[in-house]
């Protein structure tokens, strides 16, 4: 599947799987977010009703084996477009500041609410 069409199927699903075709795709943490208030009470109830499979033991940071604690918001506008979703990361990965690529097989649930948007705006307006 190429990019493009894989774009264009994130334009309607709320779940996208990391497949090898973007393995080198770069991720960042929306920072910030930690206060937006989950549909489900937390971020990872939320990922777990619309992933549809078990929360991961480990951290879905590529390199990093630490428990999976936090339902992460993360975005990479080149790939995604205008989306933030939850990741299953661990506290330390949650809390960095450098792009990151995710491993093989990770499910991404879309935080679609209001605050997320909100956000994106404003990340737009800084020029990010």
């Amino acid at each position: 599947m190429t990019v493009r069409k894989i774009i264009k199927a994130l334009e309607n699903d709320v779940v996208f799987d990391i497949s090898s075709a973007v393995t080198d795709v770069t991720w960042n943490n929306a920072n910030g977010t930690k206060d937006f208030d989950a549909p489900e009470g937390t971020w990872k109830a939320y990922w777990e009703k619309y992933s549809d499979i078990k929360w991961p033991q480990k951290c879905c940071r590529k390199g990093c084996d630490k428990p999976a604690h936090d339902g992460a918001h993360v975005y990479s506008f080149d790939f995604t477009g205008r989306k933030l979703f939850i990741a299953p990361l661990c506290k330390g990965c949650n809390h960095t500041s450098d792009e990151f690529e995710l491993k093989l097989a990770t499910r991404l649930v879309w935080a679609n609410t209001q605050e997320a948007e909100s956000y994106l705006n404003w990340l737009e307006k800084q020029g990010l």
